[in-house]
């Protein structure tokens, strides 16, 4: 039996799970989901997925189609791309019977995807804080939402700032769970919210800082990069790059000379994420851009245990 003093929360039962996932321990980690993914009622479209998954990945085929079937039947929904991307489900891709599930979650998709709207959640700050306030915007991580990322940035709205925690429109597993993939519409979606906070609130536009955790750090990335407004500072938090960063080269070396300052945070066992950040680090300093990077031993795709501190930390470096 799992240690459940050791996955007090359901990210670091996701922490948990992925570890073994990327060990290729498959049956501990399926047998993880099973025996302690009851403790997580709000995220059960994401352990159905990774149980599916873990039956794909060891080939027992007719225990993922009928993870995959529990799923439908219980109201939850896959994107197609994402099924027929995804190489655990190698040996069931172009079956019949894994089609037309996949048929059928993309229709209930596309079906509930032209209700959702972004939106977000704002934490002011105490009464007697200083006006125009500063302003912070959060993106919460891929199949996540604002709800969840709000608790996160709490000790800012404290500090006197007022913190925007932003929703994507764009859904991912479940009504409640939100991702970041389409740029064009994550930027629209920031836009839409700098915009109404700014008729708002007294916000001072040139104390605006970004952060995100995962593909919102990404997406946190892209605004202090591309400077659509004027970005003071990014926070990253576990960013996912891939190699963004590249792309990104040219508007990099400018940023130097808009006072851009950005904070860093990444665990050494992320490895979906660590060599980006790491890459992302040395190329703002080797353009001159004021950049901190903590990396914290052990931790995987996770916050940090001190993030409240460092969240402090990095909002006083980057208004230095």
């Amino acid at each position: 039996m799992t240690n459940q003093v050791e996955i007090q929360t359901y990210e670091n039962f996701m922490n948990s799970f992925m570890q073994r996932y990327g060990e290729k321990k498959y049956a501990e980690a399926l047998t993880l989901l099973e025996q302690e993914g009851h403790h997580y009622p709000d995220n059960q479209a994401m352990i159905a997925y990774n149980r599916a998954c873990m039956y794909g990945v060891q080939n027992l085929l007719p225990q993922a189609l009928k993870v995959l079937r529990e799923a439908y039947d219980g109201g939850f929904w896959f994107r197609a791309d994402m099924l027929h991307q995804d190489t655990d489900f190698a040996a069931l891709q172009g079956t019949p019977d894994f089609e037309s599930l996949v048929q059928q979650f993309q229709q209930r998709y596309e079906t509930l995807k032209t209700t959702i709207r972004t939106s977000r959640l704002v934490s002011t700050p105490p009464a007697d804080a200083p006006k125009p306030y500063r302003l912070l915007l959060t993106l919460h991580g891929n199949n996540a939402d604002a709800q969840n990322t709000a608790p996160h940035y709490a000790a800012a709205a404290k500090a006197g700032w007022l913190v925007a925690n932003l929703q994507s429109s764009q859904l991912g597993f479940t009504e409640q769970a939100f991702v970041w993939n389409d740029h064009a519409e994550s930027l629209a979606n920031v836009e839409q919210h700098r915009a109404e906070l700014l008729q708002t609130y007294p916000i001072d536009q040139q104390q605006i800082v970004v952060s995100g955790f995962s593909m919102g750090g990404q997406i946190a990335s892209l605004l202090a990069v591309t400077q659509p407004f004027a970005v003071k500072g990014l926070i990253g938090i576990g960013t996912y790059l891939g190699d963004k960063q590249e792309e990104w080269q040219p508007q990099i070396a400018t940023l130097a000379e808009r006072g851009v300052r950005v904070y860093l945070l990444i665990g050494d066992k992320d490895d979906g994420c660590y060599p980006g950040t790491v890459r992302f680090a040395e190329m703002l300093r080797a353009a001159n851009v004021p950049c901190e990077m903590k990396v914290y031993p052990g931790m995987g795709h996770i916050y940090p245990p001190d993030f409240d501190e460092m969240l402090i930390t990095a909002l006083k470096f980057i208004t230095a």
